[in-house]
């Protein structure tokens, strides 16, 4: 789930790249119907929130790396003030 979510964001990055691309509001309506419900397929059947710490860490890896791509900013940006302004 968490390889598709990546794929698909790596992906959709080719119809967002910097020259000819989309912009941003049109990036958001992207990510929000492509790769939101493929991160979160299946979570209310897997999900039971007891010692399960690494899968939502491999789901934050994913929505970081889609966040990167969004807003077209460099890796070693820290991602709280993406988070927060997202």
């Amino acid at each position: 789930m968490v390889n598709r979510a990546r794929s698909t964001i790596r992906g959709i990055s080719l119809l967002g790249n910097s020259v000819r691309g989309l912009d941003f509001l049109n990036w958001c309506h992207v990510y929000n119907a492509l790769v939101i419900p493929v991160l979160t397929y299946g979570v209310p059947v897997w999900y039971t929130g007891i010692n399960q710490k690494g899968l939502v860490t491999y789901m934050q890896v994913a929505q970081n790396e889609g966040l990167h791509k969004l807003t077209r900013v460099f890796k070693m940006t820290p991602i709280e003030p993406l988070h927060n302004l997202m």
